[in-house]
């Protein structure tokens, strides 16, 4: 494995110029080696630090990962600012390409790069309010037919004694609270996927959808908000957080949650889950059954419920939620005796400034939980 390090580069670097530097090191590797890598394993970890591995007795992928996006990279390359000066940077990398028979090693990208990224940055770059306020697309159903939610012996909805309005989780709020961090912090441009979702039937298929449309955007804003905290969030004692399946996080039980919210950087299954989430169906679940005049809507509603304050007492958690193809409830637990509070459900088409979005929703339950002394229940 050879490991190849692309160090200094200014802080939010566009990825495209970043991609456009490491083919540059590609060409060298492959001209020093003389043969060309079957294998190309490429991570860019907020476009500071790019790593490239080179596995060359890896399984040849089928498709050139970078081949799609090079014509549009040489095309921004052509117009940035410090162009020519990086390319004779480049070029002398190139003369003393004997250095990659190392194991590791590290190159600085030049000034005139740093300079160029930064003012492509400015035209590529978006609030991360903004970046928040966009919505996934809509993931169209096949069935309406209403199904039963999971039961277990462990929960049940008799255990929910009161549901109560969290009337603090809104937009106001969470502007009150990180509205300046929500302003400053910059993040490049990641436009959400165009191409027409598939449609969902079962929770599964929903999961595999949050995977691809929501879960890397959430992602990327957890690491952007809390990589440069704002001054007035310093004395929280803030743990940076990732998000991912249940599987990811530290499992107390065989009956896990769809969702955690982790610490990030963490080994995995060994960091505690600080907010639960399920993944349902808007078939099975929805928000306005817990007013609604039949029982079985009434109970089916209060089944989830009690699902996910299930996994908030196990895992001690002040905070959980449920999210379907059509909302998000944000849920508070009050104490082990199944009192909740429950935010008004967010539509997930919701999008635009000045409103609570589905990803902003998120977003702030990550914030909550990040925060060491308050995501526990006491």
């Amino acid at each position: 494995m050879r490991r190849l390090v692309l160090g200094e580069a200014p802080a939010q670097t566009p990825p495209s110029l970043a991609k456009y530097f490491i083919l540059i090191v590609l060409e060298i590797a492959q001209k020093c080696r003389q043969v060309r890598p079957k294998r190309i394993i490429m991570n860019i970890e907020d476009a500071t630090n790019c790593v490239v591995n080179f596995d060359w007795k890896g399984i040849k992928l089928r498709k050139d990962p970078l081949r799609k996006p090079r014509k549009r990279i040489r095309e921004e390359w052509r117009n940035a600012p410090g162009k020519r000066k990086t390319t004779q940077a480049a070029e002398s990398l190139r003369i003393n390409s004997s250095s990659l028979s190392l194991q590791e090693e590290t190159f600085c990208l030049p000034k005139s790069y740093s300079e160029g990224a930064e003012a492509i940055m400015e035209n590529n770059s978006q609030r991360l309010l903004d970046y928040l306020g966009e919505a996934p697309p809509g993931f169209p159903t096949n069935s309406t037919t209403k199904t039963p939610n999971t039961t277990n012996d462990q929960y049940s909805w008799r255990q929910i004694n009161s549901v109560g309005q969290w009337s603090e989780f809104i937009y106001v709020r969470i502007i009150q609270r990180y509205g300046t961090l929500l302003h400053q912090v910059r993040v490049v441009r990641e436009p959400i996927p165009y191409s027409p979702p598939q449609p969902i039937n079962t929770e599964l298929m929903f999961a595999v959808r949050f995977a691809s449309y929501v879960q890397g955007r959430l992602r990327h804003a957890l690491r952007a908000g809390l990589q440069n905290p704002a001054p007035q969030l310093a004395n929280m004692n803030l743990t940076p957080i990732t998000v991912d399946t249940g599987d990811a996080s530290q499992i107390t039980n065989r009956l896990r949650p769809d969702i955690s919210f982790f610490r990030a950087g963490s080994t995995p299954s060994s960091s505690p889950n600080r907010c639960p989430g399920c993944l349902k169906v808007s078939r099975k679940w929805r928000s306005d059954w817990g007013k609604a005049s039949s029982h079985s809507d009434r109970t089916e509603y209060l089944q989830v419920l009690s699902q996910v304050n299930f996994y908030m007492k196990q895992l001690n958690t002040r905070y959980g939620f449920v999210l379907t193809d059509a909302e998000l409830v944000p849920i508070k637990r009050l104490d082990d005796d199944g009192s909740l509070l429950v935010a008004q459900a967010i539509p997930w088409e919701t999008e635009g400034p000045g409103r609570l979005t589905i990803l902003l929703g998120l977003w702030y339950l990550g914030m909550l939980v990040a925060a060491d002394n308050e995501w526990q229940f006491s």
